[in-house]
């Protein structure tokens, strides 16, 4: 796990790096397979300046990970919330025009012509001949913002909206509600959970067996997993994010799924949960929009408008989610209470 996975698609790999404070440039290099490695100076010399710098020589089946959109694919999914900005080199192609030397602008001219020559205004408008060149430049692919690890009174509604859609991939609309916490004490945890205001496809054809989980799971904003069973089933379509400084990054998911700390965590998370879908019942009923003018027929009376019945957003949304709140009181013992109120 960690450095060393490198191998599972690279023969080699070799990392060279240079300190601001050393003249000299060291490479470390290791076979796969080998029991040992080599480190010593640099052949190529001061390439670098300053900073470290890893190669990995693939396998002959791993040249997927050559292929730019491969790269983003796992840079997005892994680490698109990291601080530091991940960026890929790209190559493209572009036109510009060709330069000219000095001896191919200038024609010999014959004695006596300068005179006879007329230039016109479409000669002097001709295009340039152009050329294609190949250019290098870096983009940042990176570029979502971690919300959850920012105050949530500097967090506009529009933002988690627009986080919801980043995590959700339009699955569930938009969110019908969230909650925003840092759980402190003996474990600490941010997170952010949504209440969609849509049935997630899945869950539409009955196969919530089949549902995948709606949290992620990041260690200091790196993702663990995106399929950890942090909720039980009726609650499967919860969406949000989990980031905990608390759980190690070098344990496969297997010993992590056991961990105490998980346990822990997935408590929490359950009562949050079942917190927010309480606090949108007891919300209050939403103000009136304006209503329209009153309309007079042709001998001056008021004519009466039938207004429709106003209904509670939350029974809206229990009569979409309302089978998975009833499995929960039948699943979940220990939340039976809460949930039947």
């Amino acid at each position: 796990v960690g450095f060393y996975s490198t191998f599972l698609v690279a023969d080699r790999v070799s990392v060279a790096s240079k300190s601001n404070d050393s003249d000299t440039q060291f490479i470390w290099e290791s076979l796969n397979g080998e029991a040992s490695f080599h480190v010593g100076p640099d052949p190529r010399g001061n390439s670098l300046g300053r900073g470290t710098e890893i190669t990995l020589h693939l396998k002959e089946d791993s040249d997927e990970y050559l292929s730019p959109h491969k790269l983003k694919e796992l840079i997005r999914h892994y680490s698109e919330f990291v601080t530091h900005p991940v960026s890929l080199r790209q190559i493209k192609t572009i036109q510009v025009p060709k330069e000219v030397s000095a001896t191919e602008d200038e024609e010999p001219k014959e004695d006596g012509d300068e005179d006879d020559i007329e230039i016109s205004d479409e000669e002097e408008e001709a295009e340039p001949e152009m050329e294609e060149v190949t250019t290098y430049e870096y983009e940042q692919i990176n570029t979502d913002p971690a919300i959850w690890a920012r105050e949530k009174d500097s967090i506009a509604d529009d933002e988690y909206q627009e986080f919801f859609s980043v995590i959700s991939k339009g699955d569930g609309g938009d969110a019908e509600d969230w909650t925003h916490f840092n759980a402190e004490g003996n474990i600490n945890f941010k997170s952010i959970l949504y209440m969609p205001s849509e049935v997630p496809r899945a869950l539409q054809q009955g196969q919530i067996d089949e549902m995948k989980q709606g949290l992620r799971l990041y260690v200091r904003k790196v993702l663990i997993s995106d399929e950890f069973d942090l909720m039980p089933r009726y609650l499967s379509f919860v969406k949000g994010v989990v980031d905990s400084d608390d759980l190690p990054l070098n344990v496969n998911r297997e010993t992590l799924q056991e961990s105490k700390i998980i346990k822990i965590i997935k408590k929490k998370l359950v009562r949050k949960a079942i917190e927010l879908i309480r606090k949108m019942s007891k919300a209050e009923m939403p103000e009136d929009e304006e209503s329209a003018e009153a309309e007079i027929d042709a001998e001056g009376n008021l004519i009466e408008v039938e207004t429709p019945k106003k209904v509670h957003p939350y029974i809206t949304w229990y009569k979409k989610f309302g089978l998975s709140i009833k499995m929960g009181c039948i699943e979940d013992s220990a939340n039976k209470d809460k949930l039947q109120k």
